[in-house]
């Protein structure tokens, strides 16, 4: 079976699709790059998302909640402005004794430490959540990672790489349209009508250019073809007064 290349059409849907593809994935290494590079930002993010999930489930008693992957010594608990540890560390609390967010990262020997306060419900019904653990790797941030590719990184990315595709497949379709057409006239050519001609096309300038490369060709092969054709009508003339006077004289 004779193999047979693909067409230009797929060839440069392909190389657009790949080019998408890898422009998407340096956007989701970048993404990760920035928020790997800001520890501080990605433990803000990080006790924001376990209050979130803790909120989410409804859970009474966040000290059973199994916090981020990877981390140890994790522990979530509801706080009062007057609870003595709170007020003694002096973190998240004012003059007025009011809490507020607030997030510490500490380097440990053998890695870190994240404690901080978040809010959880409404201003009717508010409480505040003391989180902290300890972790020796990057594991524990791989959700807010996650997070943040998904929604600065895939979703943006979806419907725009899905647009630009549709935009690029749309262009080339166009572009490769007067090639398309120049070869259905080529294939319906008649041998005994020389003088037909590819039509021109609004194309690109490179596509006018074959056309017009194309109907110098057919120029030429008419022309060879009259002249063969007169060559031919000659050699029978000047072959026919022989041969009628030998037919006469037998």
């Amino acid at each position: 079976m004779r193999f047979r290349p693909p067409s230009l059409f797929r060839q440069i849907v392909s190389r657009l699709a790949l080019f998408t593809l890898i422009f998407a994935v340096l956007h989701v290494v970048l993404v990760i790059v920035t928020y790997t590079a800001r520890p501080e930002l990605l433990a803000e993010q990080l006790l924001s998302y376990e209050a979130a999930q803790i909120a989410d489930a409804g859970n009474e008693s966040p000290e059973t909640h199994r916090g981020p992957p990877g981390a140890t010594h994790w522990s979530a608990r509801y706080v009062k402005a007057d609870t003595p540890d709170i007020a003694a560390d002096g973190f998240g609390g004012t003059s007025a004794g009011r809490l507020t967010h607030w997030t510490r990262r500490e380097q440990l020997d053998d890695g870190f430490r994240i404690t901080g306060m978040r809010s959880i419900g409404t201003d009717d019904d508010r409480r505040w959540l003391l989180m902290q653990f300890e972790s020796q790797s990057l594991r524990p941030y791989l959700p807010v990672i996650l997070q943040e590719i998904l929604q600065h990184a895939v979703l943006p990315l979806v419907p725009l790489v899905g647009l630009l595709l549709l935009f690029n497949i749309t262009a080339v379709r166009r572009v490769l349209a007067p090639l398309r057409r120049a070869e259905t006239e080529l294939d319906q050519l008649d041998p005994n009508a020389m003088s037909a001609r590819l039509s021109e096309s609004d194309g690109p300038r490179e596509v006018n250019a074959l056309i017009h490369a194309v109907n110098r060709a057919l120029d030429r092969l008419e022309t060879a073809m009259n002249v063969q054709k007169d060559f031919t009508a000659n050699t029978a003339h000047e072959l026919r007064t022989p041969l009628n006077a030998i037919i006469g004289f037998s």
